[in-house]
């Protein structure tokens, strides 16, 4: 069935995405794909791994724990669209995480010459979805854009139940996940230790929100009572934000 919904999945994208980057970013290395490591990471054949920006693919399981749903069907998608093709990487900030990885919009050739724009044509297929970072975040309302589209669709992973958005009263079923959580907030304060404490409509207890460059928290007192849609790393009834387009006023689903 993934081997089936894979080949699918490729015919979309490459139907949808021969277009010119959408963003300003500077032009990187070149290299062939010789490995997938999820739905939004591979390596080149010189050893460099690379994550695609703007993305988050649905995760693998460790440690016992089970994989989120669509995550080896993301995989796939990305492997059906690259594996063993040439690719140029494009910086539209910084250039390397952490761990080392390069963080890069991408472009694929074919086997035809022809030149796909990697990122969009994930989203845009629904396999993945958008998550933006301040330092490399250049375009991201494309990418929203993008998500939207796969979303009114009901395409790739938007078709799943179990990959619908979280009302706040179910946030203990996905701790430690990226997670996409819809609600009505109620009240909002700075805590002690500089945080955003927000306490959501249906929630057991307050959770808190944890701002990185997305604004401060005054900012949510006028969400008072708004649906709202939230998106980043949950945690024990803490939620980390890292850019602005992961807090929207939205309908609740």
């Amino acid at each position: 069935m993934i081997r089936q919904w894979a080949a699918v999945a490729f015919l979309a994208l490459a139907g949808c995405s021969d277009r010119v980057l959408p963003m300003d970013a500077r032009e990187g290395e070149r290299g062939r794909v010789v490995r997938l490591l999820d739905g939004d990471t591979f390596v080149l054949d010189g050893g460099q791994v690379v994550r695609l920006v703007g993305l988050e693919a649905p995760s693998f399981g460790r440690d016992g724990a089970p994989d989120q749903p669509f995550a080896e069907a993301s995989r796939r998608a990305l492997e059906t669209l690259v594996l063993g093709r040439q690719v140029q990487l494009f910086y539209p900030g910084m250039t390397r995480d952490r761990y080392g990885r390069a963080l890069a919009q991408v472009v694929v050739t074919t086997e035809s010459g022809r030149r796909l724009w990697v990122n969009g044509a994930l989203l845009e297929a629904g396999t993945v979805r958008h998550r933006a970072y301040a330092d490399t975040a250049a375009g991201h309302d494309v990418h929203v854009a993008l998500e939207a589209k796969a979303r009114g669709r009901g395409l790739g992973l938007w078709a799943l139940p179990e990959a619908r958005p979280l009302g706040f009263e179910r946030m203990g079923e996905a701790t430690g996940q990226f997670v996409v959580l819809v609600g009505t907030l109620t009240t909002a304060s700075r805590t002690e230790e500089g945080h955003c404490a927000v306490e959501g409509q249906g929630a057991d207890r307050p959770f808190l929100l944890r701002f990185e460059n997305a604004g401060p928290c005054e900012d949510f007192s006028a969400y008072g009572k708004r649906p709202v849609e939230l998106r980043g790393y949950l945690g024990t009834y803490d939620l980390l934000v890292d850019h602005s387009s992961h807090v929207i006023v939205t309908s609740l689903q």
